[in-house]
């Protein structure tokens, strides 16, 4: 069973990982790549930190993607259980949403919840907690992490590292606003 000790050890983990991450953008290599990290730091370079739509969840049903395109079965969708439509589906979803007023309803201080929100399956969400915005447990705890982790290496790269061309090349693989004027100033 995951304790806080757990907890614990993964965070210390994830510290040692982001200290080589930017020692290596520091020493002009990139070292490795988390894709944890990856999903955060294009969602804060994305511009929509704030922002939230069913649209821009990972699985896309609202996108015009369902089970029935999937796995060919008739029109289902994961949202089935819980509404009678995906049209449904996507104004309940807003309307959780926005009751929350921005807050996770596990932990109200939790700076990832937007990034959470866009990217973490509701469905499994509602199973775990009864909230299509309060992810499982440990879920939680790895988007947390993942998300301190991000920001860490950004402000880290941007204060000891910012025009090494390592991080300059990494930071240039993401779509982000004002990426086209960042690449015309390199």
């Amino acid at each position: 069973m995951w304790d806080d000790n757990d907890t614990k050890i993964f965070y210390e983990q994830l510290e040692l990982i982001v200290k080589e991450i930017v020692f290596g953008f520091i020493e002009n290599k990139k070292r490795m790549c988390i894709t944890n990290f990856d999903k955060v730091i294009e969602f804060l370079l994305s511009g929509n930190m704030h922002t939230y739509s069913p649209n821009n969840l990972v699985c896309k049903p609202f996108n015009g993607r369902t089970l029935a395109s999937m796995h060919g079965a008739k029109n289902n969708t994961c949202f089935d259980g819980y509404f009678s439509s995906l049209e449904e589906a996507e104004l309940g979803l807003i309307n959780e949403f926005n009751s929350l007023n921005g807050k996770c309803p596990r932990d109200q201080d939790c700076p990832a919840f937007y990034y959470c929100a866009n990217t973490n399956c509701p469905v499994t969400a509602k199973v775990a907690t009864d909230s299509f915005f309060c992810a499982d447990h440990l879920e939680c705890i790895v988007a947390k992490g993942s998300y301190d982790s991000a920001i860490k290496i950004l402000t880290l790269c941007n204060e000891y590292c910012k025009n090494n061309k390592a991080y300059i090349k990494y930071i240039n693989n993401f779509n982000y606003q004002g990426k086209e004027e960042a690449i015309l100033n390199e």
